[in-house]
């Protein structure tokens, strides 16, 4: 602090120490008389990081009151609401391919959960059948019920498009375990229904309603592997995908 004149000094020898000090008041060794402590801000401790977790992805299957046909057709499904589709297009790594190339919808009833697919071709390309999935255009389903105390397996099923469909050894399932399996074939594209019984799985309808879910494809015409959701490793890995929701 700079003053042009002193008026008192505590202690002894303060004006003297500051005029000599370029009238600086500093290092006085006491609060004058007078004068108030100066103000110590408080700095708040930095708060603890909150870990953030991001909600899992929603597949919504509608409630029926009518069992659908399962014959491959999928033209009575609801492809213009948004809300009931899901696109398949996430590759195992990198950004979604655009538009996408598969789309599909959900519904269930009392007994069974049901699934409808449909995948584009490119002009003058079918697709190929057989049950090896990795030189056929095929879809795979996962899913297994989710909210227990222990977590049941997880049932994997391969449709082709010749409607040939197979369970895969690496979530334990049996091809009893999807009841019914239809796909057919256009110019323009390949589409498949499934019809899964929820005591295949095991699950109680009325008292559960969700799964852990995923959808891919394999799409030879692009030598594609896609899906609903990316897990960072095999799409069967549900635990890493999304929830398929009853809706009530």
């Amino acid at each position: 602090t700079r003053c042009a004149q002193a008026i008192s000094e505590d202690p002894a020898g303060l004006w003297e120490a500051a005029a000599g000090a370029d009238n600086l008041f500093v290092e006085c060794g006491a609060i004058p008389k007078g004068a108030t402590a100066a103000r110590q801000d408080v700095v708040a401790a930095p708060a603890a990081p909150v870990a953030v977790v991001a909600a899992r992805p929603v597949f919504t299957a509608a409630r029926l009151t009518a069992a659908p046909t399962v014959d491959g057709a999928v033209d009575e499904w609801p492809w213009q609401e948004s809300t009931r589709v899901i696109a398949i297009a996430q590759p195992p790594t990198g950004a979604p391919v655009t538009p996408a190339p598969g789309r599909a919808c959900a519904a269930w009833d009392d007994r069974n959960l049901y699934l409808a697919v449909r995948l584009g071709l490119p002009k003058g390309t079918p697709p190929r059948g057989g049950t090896d999935f990795a030189t056929c255009d095929g879809v795979e389903v996962s899913l297994r019920p989710s909210g227990g105390a222990v977590a049941g397996p997880t049932i994997v099923l391969w449709g082709s498009s010749d409607a040939s469909y197979q369970a895969l050894p690496a979530g334990g399932a049996t091809p009893e375990q999807c009841k019914a399996y239809a796909a057919r074939v256009t110019a323009e594209e390949w589409t498949c229904e499934w019809r899964i019984p929820f005591a295949a799985l095991p699950l109680d309808p009325g008292r559960a309603e969700r799964l852990q879910f995923n959808l891919g494809a394999h799409l030879t015409a692009s030598a594609a592997w896609l899906a609903w959701q990316a897990t960072g490793g095999a799409f069967y890995e549900v635990e890493n995908a999304g929830d398929l929701r009853l809706a009530r």
